[in-house]
């Protein structure tokens, strides 16, 4: 099982718990509660799409939008 199946199952385990607590904590902080569960499924949605996709774990660092000026530029 590849690292990404096993932080999907993870994520899976992570929303079925906390759905397991949504009778006793929804009296008191809904909001609070919904927005975890949204992350949640977030979470796991990325990992699902990432491992579909066969996308990287780490996002590659972006080269900058314009090179630096040459050093006889420069101040």
């Amino acid at each position: 099982m590849s690292e990404i199946d096993l932080a999907i199952r993870h994520a899976t385990e992570l929303l079925h718990q906390h759905c397991e607590l949504y009778r006793k904590e929804i009296v008191c902080e809904p909001g609070a509660w919904n927005r975890r569960a949204k992350e949640l499924a977030e979470n796991l949605s990325w990992l699902i799409f990432c491992r579909e996709q066969r996308l990287p774990w780490s996002p590659k660092t972006l080269p900058p939008k314009y090179p630096p000026p040459p050093p006889a530029l420069r101040r």
